[in-house]
């Protein structure tokens, strides 16, 4: 049991990781893209 509840903990840990990464770039692009506007 507590083998399971370890596993899914990672996993979704993992998940989390991959979406922050991919949320970070996609607000890096919008901050890349706005800062050219200012300049």
């Amino acid at each position: 049991m507590d083998h399971i509840k370890l596993h899914l903990i990672l996993t979704k840990w993992k998940y989390q990781k991959q979406v922050n990464i991919k949320n970070n770039s996609i607000n890096n692009n919008a901050l890349k893209a706005f800062s050219r506007n200012l300049i």
